[in-house]
Order: structure tokens, then sequence, then C-alpha cells
């Protein structure tokens, strides 16, 4: 690989998970929103926030959770106890249904572990891209 590749790379991924980080997912946002409109298909974002005391778990985590979703969808590091996945194709009919088999491959990931960390979860299916561009680059 190219170390133009490999600098690349770096600066869009989180260095403990491996998964996009802030603003790899901002640029996801962009890129998916545009093809949205033109297409006319939905954008959902999940939020997974996690308790501080997760942390440490976080990178083994992240990489565990990537591991089952979409390669159409974008799972992003956007802070140290957070995590958002970016849905496109999700409408608030099957969001839902995605929330729900996140949370079961968390439960799974801490029955693997002996561990609980049980994270709150929000679901967006009108997302406002700008405002929402703007919170991540705060970030």
């Amino acid at each position: 690989m190219p170390n133009s590749d490999k600098h690349l790379k770096r600066t869009l991924a989180d260095p403990e998970t491996g998964l996009h980080n802030t603003l790899s997912l901002r640029l996801e946002l962009q890129r998916m929103s545009a093809r949205a409109q033109r297409y006319g298909f939905p954008l959902g974002l999940i939020t997974v926030t996690f308790a501080p005391a997760a942390e440490d778990v976080m990178p083994e985590l992240g990489r565990w959770l990537a591991q089952g979703i979409r390669s159409a969808d974008c799972l992003a590091r956007t802070g140290p106890c957070e995590l958002r996945l970016l849905l496109s194709h999700e409408d608030v009919e099957h969001a839902p249904r995605v929330m729900d088999r996140l949370r079961g491959m968390i439960e799974a990931f801490n029955a693997a572990r002996g561990l609980s960390a049980h994270p709150e979860m929000s679901l967006d299916t009108e997302l406002d891209v700008d405002a929402l561009a703007g919170v991540l680059t705060e970030a």
C-alpha cells in the first residue's frame, strides 16, 4: 500500500478500533446524503452511548460490532464511549430492527466476556444533514 493510502487510512480511522472516525463519518454522511436525495432512499442514524466505564472495552466492542453490519452502512467511533451507525436505505419502519440487532450483538459481547456494557441508543430517521455535520465538526 503506498504511503499516501496509509496516511489517508490513518486520517479517516479511529486508531483503537479501526472504525471510521468523526471526519470519515462526516464525509460519508455528505456522500450518502447526496445519493439519498438523488435516488430517493432514506437514511438513518443510530447513536450508541456507553457509560464511561466501558471505555476500556470500546476497541474490542467496536471491532465486534463492525463484523455484523452491512458494508453499505458506516459504523464510526465518534467519542470515547460513543458509536454512530449511518444506515442507508433504512426507513423509520426498518431501522428499529437494526437497533434490535445491535442490542443483541452487544448482549452477546457482554455474555462472552462477563461484562455489562448496556448503552443508551437513539435513532434518527429524519436527518438534518447540515445540523448533524455541524455537530460532528464540533466532536
